[in-house]
């Protein structure tokens, strides 16, 4: 579980307002929360490795969890990937293979190399058992938070984050608001939500070059019937 923590007065801006600390997991994100459920499932579906195509927190969240589940792992990335990234994937155990000019291309080639392998190819945001993992998140906040919360707020990349703790919000408080935001220069799923369809293609702003990554599937209906879309002026890097 990580800590719910109370914002800084100045970020707070008179409201009462908490921090759930996603980044003080080792990796520094969110992303272990979904990877380590889908390997946990590809194991025992008997996988002996996984596939995954990355330029960063994907990635290293998926060796990661295949280091704990016994797994090998292969993750494809463009030639022109952050070196910095690259080397957290690395260290956490994970093969790494340069292939193609962005990550669209390194991900048609995974795939035909998990194809060949008969292993499993693991695309950020089309596996189930990720919208449990990240449920797990509103879950914590819930038993963490003193009160019920007005209102979570959700940083917006695939959707599978809001997703999955918009599934738990509607169920177990429902009278919790979920504000899903995005950066104003990739505003991603906003305008799609907003037109009541699903973005096709964003921009990837996480680990610099990359170009354009698809969101695999919509997510969940009932998770984003409720949720207000907002963007932020400042510019996040996932």
């Amino acid at each position: 579980m990580t800590p719910l923590e109370t914002a800084p007065p100045g970020l707070a801006g008179g409201r009462r307002v908490f921090l759930k600390r996603e980044d003080v997991h080792e990796l520094g994100a969110f992303k272990w929360r979904g990877a380590l459920p889908t390997l946990e499932q590809y194991q025992t579906r008997g996988a002996r490795g996984v596939v995954t195509a990355s330029t960063g927190n994907h990635g290293a969240a998926t060796a990661w969890a295949a280091r704990r589940t016994g797994l090998s792992a292969v993750v494809f990335a463009p030639q022109n990937a952050s070196r910095t990234k690259l080397d957290v994937i690395a260290s956490q155990g994970a093969e790494i293979r340069l292939v193609g000019r962005d990550l669209d291309e390194a991900k048609e080639e995974g795939r035909a190399f998990a194809l060949a392998r008969n292993w499993p190819f693991f695309e950020d945001g089309d596996e189930p058992a990720q919208y449990g993992g990240y449920g797990e998140i509103a879950i914590e906040i819930l038993q963490q938070c003193p009160e019920r919360p007005g209102a979570v707020v959700v940083p917006v990349g695939n959707g599978a984050l809001a997703a999955g703790i918009g599934l738990v919000l509607k169920e177990r408080s429902p009278g919790t608001a979920l504000i899903a935001v995005a950066a104003a220069e990739a505003p991603v799923m906003a305008p799609e939500e907003a037109a009541g369809t699903t973005a096709a293609r964003v921009e990837a702003l996480a680990a610099g070059p990359g170009g354009s990554v698809p969101c695999p599937r919509p997510p969940p209906r009932q998770a984003t019937s409720a949720t207000r879309s907002g963007k932020t002026t400042r510019t996040e890097r996932a």
